[in-house]
């Protein structure tokens, strides 16, 4: 990391220290790409290099000032020639950093983000990737979304098979989609080294924090507060612990109000919240704290898996890691994962400073929990240590189409009474369930009468007593029903 000063000498020698002016070019970037293991040189891996800027050790804000790709050759040779485009800066000192974002192959692991070392040669050995899962878990940390279904395989002689949309289309009607609390939110230190989570008690919402090296104590309280309010957990690239406001579980509102709750040193923890502390910039879900993160990965692939339980018909979830020399192993995760996760809820992207151990959020024990795992052993333990539960829903209104994901034989089980009964099986129903499973069901006739039908019992463990089922067609995304035991997602 080199300090760049962006000031230019004027008529006169006289120095301006907001003048705007152009920052600095860097050259283009070459080296080699070659196999780890036989030392040949691999053609066709792509690399991208990207160039970065940032104004002091304070503001955590990176700006791209250049980013280019290209190829390597037979011989595994690579060039990147990056343009910089014009950039103006209101600031005296620009410190810049070169890193190579990922470089992949066909068959190889992708490798993970590296900071380049001026004036040193360029030489990326790519390790030989275990299978198809193994090379798409090494690659960089990726939003999930349309079109990018996690991993549905699983550990052998747990439970069935299923696509990952039917697995999906069933958590939507677990614990951990429809409970909340006594752990509300947690958060891994950009550095890896602290934890914080938020959790409602008798006398409010508390916020802890944890030491996670050899240091490690029972988690410490720094603030109490009556309400969250839409607020969640962040931190500041000076390792203060903030709340700041997030319009939904993803992100954090820019130039939002910050208040200061802990900060690296202090001794004196507060009992209440500071609204007057200072101001600071939460550190942002960006590309460049993923490829922080990855660097804890230490050439390890992290993989999700999926399956269905057998026992509750529901989902369970291993994490499948895969050693550099491929011997792999399953950790089972407890319970189910709580559904506020936001952009880092999978837990190898909440990975200890050592590398250890990996942080998530799961419903077990009656309320969704902070909880340790080790990477190694993949034994679990609790961070929280809150004697609260959690509430849950009793009411979800759900698409036609996500029952039939969940439960196809049950959905067409239900549809077959319902034309039984002269009832159109296109209408939108409710169904009913008891503590026992035993279900019935609700609807309306043509001429809109109430009926009711005796149905199988429902197949899955749902904390739910009403499942409302939109007519088909009529919606296309779950909307859940307003929460009966009062609270609302935040």
């Amino acid at each position: 990391m080199t300090k760049t000063l962006v000031l230019r000498s004027l008529a006169g020698g006289l120095l301006l220290a907001c003048a705007p002016l152009p920052a600095r070019v860097v050259p283009p970037i070459s080296g080699v790409v070659v196999d780890a293991r036989t030392g040949r040189p691999v053609a066709r891996a792509q690399v991208h290099v990207r160039h970065e800027g940032r104004y002091d050790q304070v503001l955590p804000e990176r700006r791209i000032l250049g980013e280019g790709k290209a190829d390597s050759d037979a011989a595994g040779r690579f060039r990147v020639e990056t343009r910089l485009r014009p950039s103006l800066t209101l600031w005296p000192w620009l410190v810049t950093e070169t890193r190579v974002v990922a470089v992949s192959a066909e068959g190889y692991r992708c490798s993970p983000p590296r900071v380049l070392e001026p004036r040193r040669p360029l030489r990326i050995a790519l390790v030989p990737a275990f299978d198809a899962e193994d090379r798409r878990g090494s690659c960089r940390p990726e939003e999930p979304g349309a079109g990018t279904p996690t991993a549905s395989a699983g550990a052998p002689g747990h439970g069935e098979g299923l696509p990952d949309g039917v697995l999906t289309a069933r958590a939507t009607l677990g614990f951990g989609a429809n409970c909340q609390g006594p752990v509300l939110d947690l958060s891994l230190a950009p550095d890896g080294r602290h934890a914080a989570w938020t959790e409602r008690g008798a006398a409010g919402v508390a916020v802890r924090l944890a030491s996670l090296g050899p240091e490690r104590s029972r988690p410490v309280l720094v603030a109490r507060t009556s309400e969250l309010r839409g607020r969640r957990l962040a931190w500041t690239a000076t390792g203060a612990l903030v709340l700041a406001t997030a319009p939904g579980p993803r992100e954090i509102v820019p130039g939002s109000p910050l208040e200061v709750l802990w900060r690296p040193g202090d001794e004196a923890l507060p009992a209440a919240l500071d609204p007057t502390a200072s101001p600071e910039r939460p550190a942002p879900d960006a590309a460049d704290r993923n490829d922080q993160l990855a660097l804890r990965w230490a050439d390890r692939t992290f993989v999700l898996l999926r399956r269905a339980d057998a026992e509750t018909g529901g989902v369970r979830e291993w994490l499948r890691v895969v050693e550099p020399d491929h011997t792999s192993r399953s950790l089972p995760l407890p319970g189910e994962a709580c559904s506020l996760g936001g952009r880092f809820g999978r837990p190898q992207e909440r990975i200890t400073a050592d590398g250890s151990a990996a942080l998530d959020l799961r419903w077990l024990e009656g309320g969704c929990r902070a909880v340790r795992l080790d990477l190694a052993a993949g034994s679990w333990k609790r961070l929280d240590r809150a004697r609260a539960v959690g509430t849950c829903r009793e009411s979800r209104r759900v698409p036609a189409f996500v029952l039939r994901s969940a439960m196809g034989e049950y959905a067409a089980e239900l549809e077959q009474r319902l034309v039984e009964a002269g009832l159109d099986p296109r209408a939108a129903f409710t169904l009913w369930i008891n503590p026992r499973a035993e279900t019935r069901l609700t609807t309306r006739d043509a001429e809109g009468a109430p009926r009711t039908l005796a149905v199988p019992a429902f197949p899955l463990t749902t904390p739910l007593a009403r499942v409302q089922v939109t007519a088909a067609g009529a919606a296309t995304s779950v909307s859940p029903a307003p929460a009966a035991s009062g609270w609302e997602p935040l």
